[in-house]
């Protein structure tokens, strides 16, 4: 099918007619607005699509009137339309566009009949990410959703998963938020998004191999409920005790026993906090927050806090320092995700601090008081509700240190740059900005550019001609740019197909003028330039291709010229899919309207207003013991904000102004208490009364501690309730996170912890009840043989490499040692070096197993490529450098390939160095 192109009509989400062709191999012309001029295949012999007639609809809604446009005679039921003249169509009216004899087309005309155009089409702005499996990283096929998360995976991947995970673990995760999952389904409503997508993008479609493999993996037919816990063993009956201990294995400390003049009922809804899974009931009518504002979810430290609840054994609870005021809180370090998790900048903002005789706490406070104040814009922070935020709202961990993260993007942007370090004051700023994606994995570009600032190119917040068309975002997001010769003035990034362009003219001048109009070609390559003001402007021509040179009047006069630019296409750019959606699968069975803040359901995963099942849910819990979905009338056990829905409902909105709903109506929907935690749990059936377990002897709770300084006094520390625990990445054991000692807890290669080092300095030996692995310094380490992943994982090169090291009568320990000294002494470039802070890193650094293994092999690739040729073995002398030299793919999978040609060399083409 195609479009007719409208003349400025406001289009319908719906087609309403369309024109038919009589050859079949012709696509249809299909009619979206009340006024449309029709551009088409107009002979058989030819493709060329031309603009011949105009087609406006009455009001009948049954009929039109067109309009010839073409310098043919127009046959319409065999009567003749002269140019210009106008004749009434209706459904079934055969339209020629010239003489027959000629091999013009014939069309009908087609009024389409209410049960087809039904389904509202809407132009959602949907990020392609979103719509991703994050299990293969393709959009979804036979979309299933998880409870409670309520996140999204193909069928086959998620059964793959679930097959892995029920053979080597007692429950099965979320692959996204490694949450326990309860329930899995089918999602009806996003399998037809998921069709609606790759129909309006064919690029998204799976190879049938592919899709073959996954259909034969996929499990799951209905929803399914998914039993977590330890494996069934076969154990010995227990004794019987007289007395009921229910209330000893309740979740929430306050079902069964009452602290703070509060004790829940039948009726309590429950929340679990995200952060220690426990439970607590939800109360509306205090003062403690039990939602963290930043994120919607629901944490448990203040309010259990404020009721004066420790931690037992029979419920869970947060320490305070979990969710606790902004201006409660301490940091002593950057946090990874500050400047988009790069760690040049983070140095750089470290040691811009340190020059100011300033901790990282005074610059925080000092951001917190301009938050107060409303002196930082707000647009750029990652965070819910972020104009509520005040030093003294309750923040969790992750929330806070996104806050840290955005006041530290500010105090860099506001910094002079006299206050940078001397080594960093003269990079140019990339043209992403934070925006930035190649400062992710690319080292050499992150050390380079700065990335500290507004994006110029590609980004959110380029300076703009004024546009008269934003519409024209949509194809395929190529945008143009004017790049002025005097590096002073801001570039002109051309954001739509017509563009007035307003600038400085003169370089003794800072004055804006209007001074042309730039139109954007069908191949979005080049441009026509039409000259707007009185003086001559020179250009290479009428149409402005790239690279062309603008000078907007003689250069004689002082005027400054202009370097015109394609616009990269902008990879994280979302993409707009017209995507068919029936209104009736939009709307909540409750109120009979679209969605508003929708939460889903499971297992069955309807779909409600918020506002409509909280207060569904309050009144059926009155007469209940349990609660049923309105729609299926099925069991709930969990429900949640989706918010992924979520941005499905606010698109069909701005769509469609007239499924707006009244404010009145809206204000009765907000007022009943709403599910702001994803999820917010605990529908179930009423306590019943069981027979209590035999009591132990004696308490074993000191047994299962993980922590070998929880319960017992070690080099005079010893946990308390709020002691904050870290856990080891290599043998999973806990330890305090204590920042006031000199031992490190962290690798320096990869900022992730590890235990050996500070069980160490406490003179700790490995335990039943805790675990403990090793850290150690570079240079207290040894090796005997070349690791698996060096030379980027070429068997050749490996042994090559190990015969070099023969022939020269020296131990791989004695090279790497040699190379460690030059690494001291600063002679290797750190560029290629596949660690964080490559430039700490010295031979007293204690880094894990794995950093140490990269390191080695990053030493052992300078070492090849400071080797003159006659130390290397006869047969691999001669052999040409590969053009893709170590980051070529094909060496890993092509034998022949690796062996003929030396990798162990910089790239000539395609990689990433100059």
């Amino acid at each position: 099918m195609e479009q007719g192109e409208g003349s400025g009509s406001k289009p319908y989400d719906e087609i309403w007619s369309k024109l038919v062709p009589s050859n079949s191999k012709y696509s249809d012309v299909e009619l979206w607005s009340d006024e449309v001029e029709i551009h088409s295949e107009v002979k058989a012999s030819s493709s060329e699509k031309q603009g011949w007639c105009k087609i406006t609809r009455n009001s009948d809604l049954c009929s039109a009137t067109l309009q010839n446009k073409s310098l043919n005679v127009i046959s319409v039921d065999g009567t003749d339309v002269p140019t210009e003249d106008t004749i009434m169509i209706n459904c079934g009216s055969e339209i020629i566009p010239g003489p027959v004899s000629d091999g013009y087309l014939s069309y009908r005309f087609k009024v389409m009949p209410m049960n087809e155009s039904s389904k509202k089409v809407l132009k959602i702005s949907l990020d392609s990410d979103h719509a991703k499996c994050s299990i293969c990283l393709n959009i979804w096929h036979d979309v299933v959703t998880v409870a409670p998360c309520l996140h999204n995976f193909c069928n086959g991947c998620f059964s793959e998963w679930l097959r892995r995970s029920q053979k080597k673990h007692a429950s099965v995760l979320c692959p996204h938020c490694r949450s326990a999952v309860q329930f899995v389904g089918r999602n009806h409503f996003l399998h037809s998004i998921e069709e609606d997508i790759l129909q309006s993008d064919a690029s998204l479609r799976r190879s049938d191999e592919e899709l073959a493999v996954l259909n034969s993996c996929a499990l799951i037919k209905s929803p399914l409920v998914i039993n977590n816990g330890k494996k069934p063993r076969n154990k010995r009956a227990r004794s019987m005790p007289d007395e009921d201990d229910n209330v000893a294995h309740l979740s929430c400390a306050q079902c069964g026993t009452e602290y703070g003049g509060f004790k829940c009922n039948q009726n309590t809804v429950h929340l679990q906090c995200q952060a220690c899974g426990g439970m607590m009931p939800s109360r509306t009518n205090i003062g403690v927050p039990q939602h963290c504002i930043g994120c919607d979810r629901a944490f448990c430290g203040a309010y259990w806090h404020s009721q004066q609840v420790t931690r037992s054994d029979s419920y869970h609870t947060c320490a305070p320092e979990t969710f606790k005021p902004i201006n409660e809180r301490t940091i002593t370090r950057i946090p990874f995700l500050a400047h988009e998790k790069n760690r040049h900048e983070q140095d750089i903002t470290e040691r811009c601090i340190r020059q100011m005789g300033k901790t990282l706490q005074d610059v925080v406070s000092e951001g917190f008081t301009k938050l107060n104040n409303r002196e930082i814009d707000r647009t750029r922070m990652q965070l819910n509700h972020k104009d509520m935020i005040t030093s003294r709202t309750h923040l969790c961990n992750d929330c806070y240190d996104k806050l840290v993260s955005f006041v530290l993007y500010w105090f860099r942007i506001n910094l002079p740059k006299y206050h940078l370090p001397v080594d960093v004051a003269q990079r140019e700023d990339c043209w992403y900005g934070y925006a930035c994606r190649t400062q992710n994995h690319n080292e050499d570009h992150a050390r380079k550019w700065n990335h500290v600032c507004r994006p110029t190119r590609g980004g959110e917040q380029g300076v703009n001609g004024e546009g008269t068309d934003m519409e024209s975002l949509e194809d395929d997001f190529k945008s143009l740019f004017i790049v002025p010769s005097n590096s002073k003035y801001s570039d002109l990034e051309l954001l739509s197909d017509a563009v007035e362009i307003h600038s400085d003219l003169e370089v003794s001048s800072f004055e804006e003028q209007g001074w042309c109009k730039i139109t954007r070609n069908s191949d979005h390559c080049s441009s026509t330039l039409q000259n707007e003001s009185l003086d001559v402007n020179c250009a290479d021509g009428n149409d402005v291709s790239t690279e062309d040179t603008i000078i907007p009047g003689p250069l004689s006069d002082g005027y400054s010229s202009c370097r015109f630019k394609k616009m990269p296409i902008n990879e994280s750019s979302k993409k707009m899919f017209k995507i068919l959606l029936d209104s009736e699968h939009v709307k909540c069975s409750i109120c009979l309207n679209i969605w508003h803040d929708v939460v889903t359901v499971s297992p069955c995963l309807h779909n409600f207003c918020n506002g409509c099942f909280s207060e569904w849910s309050r009144r059926y819990e009155e007469k209940h013991a349990i609660v049923l979905c309105p729609h299926c009338i099925s069991d709930v056990q969990y429900v949640g904000r989706n918010h992924f829905l979520h941005r499905i409902e606010e698109e069909i909105r701005q769509s469609d102004y007239s499924l707006r709903r009244s404010d009145e109506e809206l204000g009765v929907i907000n007022s009943y208490p709403l599910i702001k935690s994803l999820p917010a749990i605990n529908y179930r059936k009423k306590p019943r009364t069981k027979r209590s377990r035999a009591m132990p002897e004696e308490d074993n709770y000191g047994a299962n501690l993980e922590c070998a300084q929880c319960g017992k006094d070690y080099g005079g520390f010893q946990c308390n309730q709020n002691t904050v625990h870290l856990q080891c990445n290599a043998c999973w054991g806990m330890m305090p996170s204590r920042t006031n000692i000199s031992v490190p807890q962290h690798c320096i290669g990869c900022d992730r912890d590890f235990c050996g080092a500070y069980w160490h300095s406490q003179q700790i030996t490995r335990g039943d009840s805790y675990h403990m692995c090793a850290l150690k310094p570079i240079e207290e380490r040894s090796i005997t043989r070349i690791p698996f992943l060096a030379h980027e994982w070429n068997r050749h090169e490996q042994n090559i490499t190990e015969r070099c090291i023969w022939q020269m009568g020296k131990t791989l320990q004695d090279v790497v040692s040699e190379w460690v000294a030059k690494l001291n002494t600063q002679e290797i470039d750190r560029i290629r070096m596949p660690l964080n802070h490559a430039e700490m890193i010295t031979s007293g650094t204690e880094i894990c197993n794995e950093c140490y293994d990269k390191l080695v092999s990053f030493l052992l690739y300078w070492f090849r490529v400071c080797l003159p040729k006659y130390d290397l073995p006869g047969d691999a002398v001669q052999r040409e450098d590969c053009w893709y030299g170590y980051t070529c793919r094909t060496q890993k999978h092509n034998n022949y390939h690796a062996r003929k040609l030396n990798h162990v060399c910089p790239p000539t083409k395609g990689g990433n160095e100059n």
